[in-house]
């Protein structure tokens, strides 16, 4: 808003042409005149202030509404903003680690190095001879059957497909399906973990045949390549998916289990051991008839074992793996806090040192008598090993229940010692104030 302060001002002057002679003649004029001016320059003074503060309003007005608006960014901002965006697109690229990084990497290596062993140990199973001695060793190698060897070829065959495609994908930097890879086998990609499992479960499925009494590589059959090749293949594709459940940020088997107050960690270990060992001497049990056909000194061995063998060792497999239940589950329930120790009843930790001192005990019967010559488990195959591996691991379980059993009454002890501190540092100050009294009374 706009005044014309020079109208204001030729208003005066309009009034002094009209009327000269009162301005010049009368004596009071000229301070008329002079009052006229100030009120016309006044009132000038006030217009104009009205008219700023109007101005003012309008433009703060203005600027308020053009505030309330999206401002465009500046070019300083939108620099700022491309340097973010490349900043954080670099350090997406830094966190995308190529496939061969990966830790399942060494699992698929091993997978196809066993699976090109087995394979040609399968091809070389079916032997002219019936019966060959393997020297050094004391073991009668059996030409495989022309059943079992097409079996073995296609376990190979399948385990080593499964492992040679992991491979590509994990080494394909160049083709045109690098992009597929990364996005089949990316951390916690759901293809890979479905590959996995079907992986474990064919290579489970493959050592339960290939390694009972009627396979091909049975207790007593010398065919110890394609036995050691089939048990690492189900070994390492366990340990692959281990190692993607860790790339994708969850605990590994091992941390989970471990983390297990008290012994759950070895009576899941015994647990497992001990139900294995239950459905392979059952396998001998049963089906030794048909797998020793071709071998008559397999099947002199297994018609001179005494019966008390058989029901000694099963029995005690089952016991073993129902005690180990139990306690596992007592673990696994058990109530536990951060940052609070767990800790066990007396009777609850007796209870536990008997039962692993008569299951020592009952194991290492069992060893001495099943896996010594003449014995059901004196060949080498499953009963062989797992009978070993239950012994062990309840021996390292008792000496660990052992352990913590000195640390409790050692720390019992402490305690006791620190009680008879106090009460004699207590004995010692009332005997000192009652020396006082008396010194003081004399």
């Amino acid at each position: 808003m706009h005044f014309n302060f020079k109208n204001l001002l030729g208003r005066k002057d309009n009034a002094a042409a009209r009327d000269p002679a009162s301005s010049n003649n009368n004596g009071g004029g000229g301070g008329d005149a002079k009052e006229e001016d100030e009120f016309v320059e006044s009132s000038g003074r006030s217009l104009a202030s009205r008219a700023l503060g109007k101005s003012q309003a309008q433009n703060s007005t203005s600027t308020t509404n053009d505030n309330d608006e999206e401002k465009p960014p500046t070019n300083e901002e939108e620099e700022e903003v491309v340097v973010e965006n490349v900043e954080s697109d670099e350090n997406e690229k830094k966190k995308e680690v190529h496939l061969s990084k990966h830790p399942q990497l060494q699992g698929y290596i091993v997978l196809f190095a066993s699976s090109a062993v087995n394979l040609s140990s399968s091809l070389q199973s079916n032997l002219s001879s019936p019966e060959l001695w393997l020297e050094g060793v004391g073991m009668r190698i059996i030409p495989a059957s022309e059943k079992a060897k097409d079996f073995a070829l296609a376990n190979a065959g399948i385990v080593g497909g499964f492992a040679a495609f992991a491979l590509i994908a994990h080494f394909d930097r160049f083709s045109c399906l690098k992009g597929i890879w990364m996005k089949l086998f990316k951390p916690n990609a759901c293809f890979e973990k479905a590959f996995l499992a079907l992986l474990i479960i064919w290579c489970a499925a493959a050592t339960w045949i290939n390694t009972s009494v009627r396979g091909l590589a049975g207790p007593g059959k010398g065919q110890f390549d394609i036995y050691f090749t089939t048990w690492i293949s189900f070994i390492a594709s366990i340990w692959t998916l281990e190692r993607w459940y860790v790339l994708a940020g969850h605990s590994s088997f091992v941390t989970f289990f471990s983390s297990w107050p008290h012994r759950g960690f070895a009576w899941i270990g015994f647990f497992g051991a001990s139900l294995g060992n239950f459905f392979f001497v059952l396998d001998v049990y049963i089906n030794w008839e048909d797998g020793s056909k071709r071998l008559p000194s397999l099947d002199r061995l297994f018609r001179d074992v005494a019966n008390y063998q058989w029901i000694v060792l099963i029995i005690v497999c089952l016991i073993s793996f129902v005690v180990a239940l139990f306690f596992s589950a007592v673990e696994l329930f058990r109530v536990s806090r951060v940052g609070v120790a767990s800790e066990k009843a007396k009777w609850e930790n007796m209870t536990e040192g008997g039962t692993l001192l008569a299951l020592v005990g009952c194991w290492l019967f069992c060893v001495i008598v099943t896996t010594s010559p003449g014995g059901l488990g004196s060949m080498y195959g499953n009963v062989y090993f797992f009978t070993w591996a239950c012994t062990v691991i309840v021996i390292k379980t008792f000496l660990w229940w052992v352990r913590d059993w000195r640390r409790d009454i050692h720390l019992a002890a402490e305690m006791e010692h620190e009680e008879y501190e106090k009460a004699k540092q207590a004995v010692l100050a009332q005997n000192a104030v009652a020396l006082s009294q008396r010194d003081g009374d004399y």
